[in-house]
């Protein structure tokens, strides 16, 4: 299968795999058979959803009465709140660490208190870009996820500058406009359009990538690319 169809279906499987995530945070006590219906899959492939949000994404699924997820050690926030709000919150308390007449102290505080105000599918994610904006060395992934989640609350498209013989598929640095950030096994990803792919989805990880920047894209020139941001 060529490279841009295997990063689409990718992007897709798991655009699919969050919304199933998603439904269920909103509705909890779904079952299986539910699940199939709603999104028009075979219980084997819900079931397959299932483990990847469970054992890959490591958030806190269980199947009790239907499926839903537990508060043990996570957030118990209503479930109204999205994740870019919980992101945009967490980015805005992490600036005002720069304000003289702030306490460092009790901003760092305030941002390790913000997974326990998400819903429970929510917390983990939440709680990740949290330690990456206070965390007094930062690692390479930890400063990529938090200028991902800046391009992404700003609508803007950015290029991944990947170290040398780490680009994914082609080997060529992506052009992409971030929709969605992900954590699978132990590294994260960005899904959302991509330049090099004519506009369709792509998923790149974050493993990897040392510079993250702002990017102009000429949408008029490329049609397919403005339908798809």
């Amino acid at each position: 299968m060529p490279v841009k169809n295997r990063d689409r279906l990718m992007a897709d499987r798991f655009r699919r795999v969050w919304a199933v995530a998603e439904l269920i945070a909103a509705e909890p006590g779904l079952t299986r058979g539910q699940l199939s219906d709603r999104f028009h899959l075979s219980e084997r492939q819900i079931q397959g959803d299932l483990n990847i949000i469970r054992v890959d994404m490591r958030l806190p699924l269980i199947r009790r009465q239907g499926y839903r997820f537990g508060t043990d050690g996570y957030g118990g926030g209503a479930s109204s709140v999205s994740l870019g709000q919980a992101q945009l919150l967490v980015l805005l308390v992490a600036k005002s660490m720069r304000d003289k007449t702030v306490s460092t102290a009790r901003v760092r505080a305030l941002l390790s208190e913000i997974p326990s105000l998400c819903p429970p599918h929510l917390a983990p994610i939440v709680g990740r870009l949290a330690e990456a904006v206070t965390s007094r060395t930062p690692s390479q992934q930890q400063r990529s996820l938090v200028l991902l989640t800046e391009a992404m609350l700003a609508d803007i498209w950015v290029t991944l500058g990947y170290a040398l013989g780490c680009a994914p598929g082609s080997g060529v640095d992506p052009t992409i406009k971030p929709t969605l950030l992900l954590p699978y096994l132990d590294d994260w990803y960005v899904l959302g359009p991509c330049l090099q792919n004519k506009g369709a989805a792509r998923m790149a990880p974050l493993d990897g990538v040392q510079t993250v920047t702002p990017t102009t894209v000429n949408l008029n020139a490329m049609p397919r690319l403005a339908r798809a941001s």
